[in-house]
């Protein structure tokens, strides 16, 4: 009897031993795959995170099928602000302008003062692109009776080589990050004492996207590396939150302007404004590729249990094309492939047909 009870455990053992070394290589290459990711997932493990990315791209290419040879990204963007796109734009505006909504709403049960920070991006300085906008950005905060606060001035006002980090990146220099903590300062010290006195009794782990307690090098350009520090709750921050609340909070919610890659914490306008403020808590919510659709629902989900008691949009020129399916299947925060619609497939056959005009 003992023999046959060794046997069979000696034979589950050498039957499960195989599989585990297989995960564990698995997770081990995962893992190094992993920590290239600018935008690292908040899934515990490397494996999990490959897999759904893996099927992301499997479904956005079924979603691409469906459309007969797709034009380039160059093609795409030039007809998307051209008569040809007018109709695609009306519906992508709506469809932001219905998630905003959404966003003010969510803010404001938690009691939180909602702003939206626009920073106008030098690809589309002085185009029809830009103007159009930031005229639908100043629109809608004035529609619903938020805070906009505009860099255009600001910006423009410099060479962009100085504002960003060009001709290497695009994206914010230390300097045009300087730039942003001083007008936001504005807004801070105007509502300085606010204290939005809401408070949650329950709360998930993660309340930002980013994973929880990252403290590493990441090389998303092995020509710009750049250390990056979360806390255990998933948000860029060099310390953890603690509850209750001791101080009044600031959540930053926006894409990778936000984020700030190439730059360490301490360089990026959430780190300057914390370093102005020691007595407030700069949260900093941004992530690679966000836009509407993604910051409304990482409020939802995460951000709100912060218990913020000034919450600020940060928006840029690309965000309404950030929801077009091509741009939600590569960026979506929630890694769920979408089918076009019939705007989005009418769309690309008129830049179709017009190619195959010319």
């Amino acid at each position: 009897m003992k023999s046959n009870l060794k046997s069979i455990i000696k034979k589950v053992v050498f039957s499960v031993l195989p599989l585990l070394l297989l995960l564990i290589f698995l997770e081990v290459s995962a893992r190094c795959l992993y920590f290239e990711e600018t935008g690292k997932s908040s899934e515990r493990f490397a494996l999990t995170f490959t897999f759904n990315k893996l099927k992301l791209k499997v479904l956005s290419k079924i979603a691409e099928m469906r459309v007969d040879g797709l034009p380039n990204a160059e093609a795409l963007g030039r007809a998307f602000y051209s008569q040809q796109g007018n109709e695609l734009r009306t519906a992508l505006k709506k469809e932001y302008e219905d998630n905003f909504k959404v966003l003010i709403r969510e803010t404001q049960a938690v009691s939180s003062t909602f702003a939206v920070l626009y920073m106008p991006s030098d690809d589309y300085k002085n185009s029809i692109a830009q103007k159009e906008s930031r005229e639908f950005y100043v629109n809608l905060a004035k529609k619903y009776n938020v805070l906009l606060i505009d860099l255009t001035d600001k910006f423009f006002a410099y060479n962009p080589e100085i504002t960003t980090l060009l001709p290497e990146n695009g994206h914010l220099s230390r300097f045009g990050n300087q730039l942003v903590a001083e007008e936001l300062s504005l807004f801070i010290d105007q509502n300085t004492n606010y204290q939005a006195g809401f408070h949650f009794q329950k709360r998930p782990k993660l309340l930002g996207p980013l994973s929880a307690n990252d403290e590493s090098i990441w090389l998303y350009s092995f020509s710009m590396p750049y250390r990056v520090q979360t806390n255990k709750q998933g948000l860029r921050m060099d310390y953890d939150l603690v509850f209750p609340k001791q101080k009044q909070r600031v959540l930053f919610l926006g894409d990778s302007f936000t984020f700030g890659p190439y730059l360490p914490n301490h360089d990026i306008f959430c780190g300057l404004l914390q370093k102005k403020y020691p007595d407030k808590e700069i949260l900093n919510g941004g992530a690679a590729g966000y836009t509407i659709t993604d910051e409304l629902s990482l409020f939802q989900e995460r951000a709100k249990y912060t218990e913020p008691d000034l919450t600020v949009l940060q928006v840029l020129d690309n965000d309404i094309f950030g929801l077009f399916f091509l741009k939600r299947n590569e960026f979506d925060r929630k890694k769920q492939a979408r089918q076009p619609s019939s705007v989005e497939v009418e769309f690309l056959n008129k830049i179709k047909n017009n190619l195959s005009e010319n």
